[in-house]
């Protein structure tokens, strides 16, 4: 935002602005980050400028150049971070994020920009989802299906399957009017993609509602539809909470076939493999292959870390339990589960019906093991952790049974 306002002083040319830059930074008004190239301005500094940019005769010029350009940076953004580069997009994204607000609001206040408006959150949408900045994201997406005009039918429909992702991910019960609107929409307007993905997010509704005899019946109906779209992204979704609701109801060859055919759908997608890994973990956990569990879910922590995807994080830590309790180290134990918990409630996020199951049967285990007094203890201290201190320690003891077994 540097020379956004350093633009608005009509009295530089663009050639005077770099000798300025410079010597602002040595006067540490301005900011230089070497790893990024990039300028920014101490926050009061950007507060004063902001003032003094939106108060002045360009002020609605400014801000929309400002806006074409953010604009343009955010296109093609969910796509980019399901490659190799998935943590450098989203930390630009992060870093912009502030620019992107920014933008957004301005299409949001004018006629004419709500396609732009809806497109900025639907690419920064993936930031919400694996960085869970969850309330953000239904805020933004509240007020662009509010501001909505007649004709966006397509449109809407993703606007309000995204808006149900989230709320989900909170158990809203707002989640289930947003999931109708968007099927209704998604139908009306024929957008498969749109209708596959809503598909997927109802059956998860239902299935964390306790309404499991439609769960399968749905996500059937929502691979189908991922099929007919040639859609392999979604579909992979699709095949693998079928694996994941397979597991829950005990049926583990079924879950099995699942993830190896969802092995197959996301070989290129690597932000897909990763789920796909803490989700063998679960299988691990509910056939007792402890070391399994546990090395599974370090492989997935190592991705989950990498993208600061907290609430997967969380969830691959809980499982990494499972290597202390093979070294009887039970206090350890105690202590990651604490810190998954303490994860999910920090960010306002929870695990799904299936997380909340593993999680309950080590949760039995270790209570049993150490009492009820002694498991509090460890368990309220390791909700003190971050993903990143938990990490680096597990990441140091990749198989804690291995000095006990000796």
């Amino acid at each position: 935002m540097t020379a956004y306002y350093l633009c608005a002083m009509p009295q530089l040319t663009a050639d005077e602005i770099p000798d300025l830059l410079l010597r602002l930074v040595d006067k540490s008004l301005v900011h230089y980050d070497p790893s990024t190239g990039r300028y920014g301005l101490l926050q009061i500094v950007r507060q004063f400028g902001q003032e003094e940019t939106f108060r002045g005769d360009e002020s609605a010029t400014l801000r929309s150049r400002h806006l074409d350009y953010f604009y343009e940076s955010a296109k093609g953004k969910g796509q980019r971070t399901r490659g190799p580069e998935a943590n450098a997009e989203l930390e630009a994204t992060e870093r912009d994020y502030e620019d992107l607000r920014l933008a957004f609001e301005w299409a949001m206040s004018r006629e004419g920009t709500w396609d732009v408006a809806a497109s900025i959150a639907s690419e920064v949408f993936i930031l919400w989802y694996m960085r869970s900045f969850i309330d953000d994201g239904i805020r933004w997406l509240e007020a662009v299906a509010e501001a909505a005009p007649a004709g966006v039918d397509r449109k809407l429909s993703e606007i309000y399957g995204r808006l149900a992702d989230l709320q989900l991910r909170q158990r809203k019960p707002e989640a289930a009017d947003s999931l109708e609107k968007c099927l209704a929409l998604a139908r009306k307007s024929n957008n498969t993609a749109a209708l596959s993905r809503a598909l997927v997010t109802k059956a998860l509704h239902e299935w964390y509602s306790g309404n499991n005899a439609i769960v399968e019946g749905l996500l059937e109906e929502g691979a189908k539809a991922c099929r007919d779209n040639h859609d392999n992204q979604l579909l992979g979704g699709a095949l693998l909470n079928l694996g994941n609701f397979a597991i829950y109801q005990g049926r583990l060859k079924d879950a099995e076939r699942h993830m190896d055919e969802t092995q197959k759908v996301w070989a290129k997608n690597p932000r897909g493999l990763s789920m796909l890994d803490a989700n063998r973990a679960h299988l691990c956990e509910r056939k007792g292959d402890y070391q399994a569990e546990h090395r599974w879910a370090l492989i997935a922590l190592k991705s989950f870390t990498n993208v600061a995807d907290r609430r997967n994080g969380a969830v691959a830590i809980s499982h990494c339990c499972a290597g202390f309790w093979l070294a009887k180290d039970f206090d350890t134990a105690a202590r990651l589960l604490g810190c998954c918990q303490g994860i999910l409630q920090t960010h306002h996020v929870q695990g799904d019906a299936l997380d909340e199951q593993s999680f309950s049967r080590w949760e039995s285990r270790l209570r049993e093991k150490m009492g009820d007094a002694a498991f509090e203890i460890a368990f309220t201290d390791g909700k003190k952790m971050q993903l990143e201190d938990a990490a680096e320690f597990l990441f140091s003891n990749p198989e804690p049974w291995v000095e006990k077994l000796r």
